[in-house]
């Protein structure tokens, strides 16, 4: 897989499409294959680790230079292990100059809270969910709310569609990566130079 990432890297394509067009589908078509019976699980994990290889390789290419735009801060639902989405969407907005805040799988709500309470400048919580359950997705909404203003946007393979992720108490709801790529850019004209997104205790 990394050669012809590096044909494609050789021939222009620059690191977001990559992301966006070729890392990201493969994932997706791989839980497919996983969820549909076709591969068993020793074999999802092989692709996974592939995929984290290839990333890790990829990741330095996002470096931006100037001043950052803002904080973003992201991170699973608990009793989600499935990092890779957050993963995918956090190098891209590192190369679009936001400060990111990658809280990985598996996250506790409290965890949540008490991370956006530690930063300034907070553009957007992003909340993924592949296989997490309503219930951890509404607990980590909740512990957001509690800490920020900053609006919530969520995304992942469980949200069925916007109006299931807005009952679930997201502001926003995407349905793929660059979609929320274009909603964080959005919302990074709402946040001022220098002024906190916390709320006040």
């Amino acid at each position: 897989m990394w050669r012809q990432i590096e044909d494609l890297l050789t021939a222009g394509t620059e690191p977001e499409p990559l992301y966006l067009r070729v890392l990201t589908p493969a994932m997706e078509a791989i839980g497919e294959a996983w969820a549909a019976g076709e591969l068993d699980v020793g074999a999802e994990h092989r692709a996974t680790a592939v995929m984290v290889r290839v990333i890790g390789r990829l990741g330095p290419l996002f470096v931006a230079r100037g001043r950052k735009r803002g904080t973003i801060l992201l991170g699973v639902a608990a009793g989600d292990r499935h990092s890779l989405p957050v993963t995918l969407l956090a190098d891209p907005l590192r190369g679009r100059r936001f400060e990111v805040v990658d809280l990985g799988g598996d996250v506790p709500a409290l965890s949540f809270g008490a991370s956006v309470k530690a930063l300034d400048r907070l553009v957007a919580v992003g909340v993924c969910a592949t296989t997490a359950r309503p219930k951890a997705v509404r607990g980590a909404i909740a512990a957001v709310r509690e800490a920020t203003a900053a609006p919530v946007v969520l995304g992942g393979a469980a949200i069925r569609d916007q109006g299931y992720g807005l009952r679930l108490g997201a502001d926003y709801v995407s349905p793929s990566a660059s979609e929320a790529l274009d909603i964080f850019e959005s919302l990074s004209s709402n946040v001022p130079s220098g002024r906190s997104s916390r709320v006040s205790s």
